[in-house]
């Protein structure tokens, strides 16, 4: 009878512990596959998200009014970025122009 028991025992304990085993694999299937999903959202609200300039203008003039600067002081602002982003235009459009004659009287 006690090497009976003590082999139920045995087999109960190894049940026991497969049954752990199985259960924390099952465990950190499920956590890969929850992180799975949740990088998959992530990356798909990144693609879909739109990085406008036009939002960030939007939030530093509410910045600015917020810290109290005038509407004045803001339309200079404005205007300034303006004059600097035609600048900018004006600038890279020479560059091009500038490589394009170098290319083509070097080569």
């Amino acid at each position: 009878m006690d090497g009976l028991y003590q082999e139920t025992n045995r087999k109960l304990d190894q049940l026991t512990y497969d049954l752990r085993h199985l259960n924390t694999g099952f465990q950190n299937y499920k956590h890969r596959k929850i992180m799975k999903e949740e990088e998959e959202k992530e990356r798909e609200e990144l693609l879909n998200r739109r990085f406008t300039p036009n939002g960030a203008h939007k939030r530093i003039l509410d910045i600015a009014s917020t810290l109290g600067l005038s509407n004045t002081v803001i339309r200079l602002i404005d205007k300034r970025a303006t004059q600097d982003k035609w600048i900018v235009f004006g600038g890279m459009i020479v560059t091009c122009i500038i490589m394009f004659l170098v290319v083509k009287y070097l080569t």
